[in-house]
């Protein structure tokens, strides 16, 4: 069974990027589109997220005191892979679409503290 590999990334306010992907189970065999079509409707502003909210891996190479840190990840892309899932909590994809959308209701509360 193909996995689904979600990609983002951290882009500071001066454009300084540092990505990374998270692979997950996808046991209803959803496509990258169904998928992309599906995290897009749940994003703050069509494209961010704040990865500390749906538990996943942050990308921060900044401190919280620098004048253009802020605290939201991009989606990027969800692509098929055969690699092995490496969700820390073995989530499969639509576990990760059921936290981003409790995470949308909520209004995508910041979690980090911008000085």
């Amino acid at each position: 069974m193909s996995q689904l590999e979600v990609h983002y990334q951290y882009r500071d306010g001066a454009n300084w990027k540092e990505s990374t992907s998270r692979v997950f189970s996808n046991p209803l065999r959803l496509s990258e589109s169904e998928v992309e079509i599906l995290f897009y409707a749940l994003l703050f502003d069509n494209e961010n997220f704040i990865a500390e909210s749906v538990e996943l891996p942050t990308c921060y190479f900044d401190k919280d005191s620098d004048p253009d840190a802020h605290g939201y990840h991009e989606f990027l892309s969800v692509r098929e892979t055969d690699d092995e899932p490496n969700d820390e909590l073995n989530r499969s994809i639509n576990g990760l679409i059921r936290q981003f959308a409790v995470c949308k209701e909520a209004g995508w509360e910041p979690v980090r503290q911008i000085k």
